[in-house]
């Protein structure tokens, strides 16, 4: 994790690193006074512009000021924090442990506020007196980075974006230029077909990938709606594979359908979004392998879809975060540029089965591919 750096004040020219080791010295001389040195010392820390806390040996809150108390915090003055793989911070490696033991530490972390939002926060740890003190050992102070962080991810976004579009729109023109050779020699020729069946599927592609922009867009105002209609879903998984095995690289779907009754009342284009992105997903992650299975249980009450690759696999530790925003699978052709993408695909499948009433889930064992399986109600 990188350092942070912090700015600088407008007064002075004093910076705001300068000034939290500032304060731990004052701390260091105030912490083993009387009584009326945390009245001083309180002053101290409502004068900070970041959210402060001292800790004591333990780890334990023994004083904090407003800009602290204002984060979503447990009954014992902490709250969860992740690393930049999306992992919970383990206990004692948390800020507050750390300058329990007396250390000294910049960090960045991110926690999930009380609406729901991902804020990522600088963090410096200080010690403030000698360990064998049996006061205030520590002090941590949290400084908000998600502004700097959304400007960051806006540019990681749209780099993404250029990158995702760019492999289709090149495969069509090398497609359409196939096709329009052919076409000056044999209209009817396997060449020519074989163009225009691609040119359709990455068309479609390319559609699905824009939707999923729109739809993004959508789940983070909380405006995502589905418009329910009689949907086959024998025909929509059967479109789906079309698409996708059309795809440049992809291997052969093997399709199985077991029960009779093929409708589902859904929203069509998104269901088939759903599809066309585990699929693609497969494709990316089972790349050199000879096939992907796709299962399509008609159960009286549900409609289950599985789809399986025999790709390497998901590591364990990232089977938990599979379905976040952004988040994408380290050890999943990590080393392929062409399996590298927004991590927006199955965070929007997830949405979309929700909002149909449905869930989805995934397993998978290194070494032996993955399987997500998609579980619908009918009505």
């Amino acid at each position: 994790m990188e350092s942070v750096q912090w700015d600088t004040f407008a007064h002075g020219g004093q910076s705001r690193g300068d000034n939290i080791i500032s304060f731990s010295g004052q701390a260091r001389r105030l912490a083993c006074r009387t009584p009326r040195a945390t009245g001083e010392l309180s002053a101290v820390l409502e004068s900070l512009d970041q959210a402060t806390v001292l800790v004591d040996a333990s780890g334990t809150s023994v004083l904090r000021n407003s800009a602290y108390a204002s984060l979503p915090l447990d009954p014992d003055g902490r709250f969860e924090l992740f690393d930049d793989d999306g992992r919970l911070v383990p206990y004692e490696q948390s800020p507050w442990q750390r300058a329990a033991r007396g250390e000294s530490a910049d960090l960045e972390v991110a926690a999930i506020d009380p609406e729901g939002r991902y804020r990522l926060y600088g963090v410096r740890v200080r010690p403030i007196v000698s360990r064998d003190a049996d006061r205030a050992v520590g002090v941590v102070t949290f400084r908000d980075l998600s502004e700097r962080h959304a400007g960051q991810l806006e540019e990681r976004s749209v780099a993404l974006i250029g990158h995702e579009l760019r492999a289709p729109l090149t495969s069509l023109q090398g497609y359409a230029e196939l096709l329009a050779l052919h076409l000056e020699d044999d209209l009817n020729s396997s060449e020519a077909q074989v163009a225009a069946t691609r040119i359709l599927s990455l068309t479609r592609r390319l559609g699905t990938m824009v939707q999923n922009l729109f739809d993004l867009a959508r789940i983070s105002s909380g405006a995502l709606q589905v418009a329910r209609q009689p949907v086959d879903m024998c025909s929509l998984v059967i479109e789906a594979v079309e698409v996708v095995e059309a795809l440049p690289g992809a291997p052969c779907i093997h399709v199985n359908a077991t029960g009779d009754d093929p409708i589902l009342n859904g929203d069509e284009q998104r269901l088939g979004a759903v599809l066309i992105n585990l699929l693609t997903n497969a494709v990316k992650h089972g790349a050199g392998t000879d096939r992907i299975d796709v299962r399509l249980l008609l159960e009286a009450a549900h409609v289950t879809i599985e789809v399986e690759d025999f790709g390497p696999g998901i590591p364990p530790d990232d089977l938990p975060h599979i379905f976040n925003r952004y988040h994408q699978a380290r050890g999943r052709n990590a080393n392929d540029a062409a399996a590298s993408g927004l991590g927006l695909g199955l965070f929007i499948v997830q949405q979309i089965v929700s909002a149909h009433g449905g869930r989805v889930d995934v397993v998978s064992k290194l070494g032996s591919g993955a399987r997500f399986t998609v579980c619908l109600p009918r009505t």
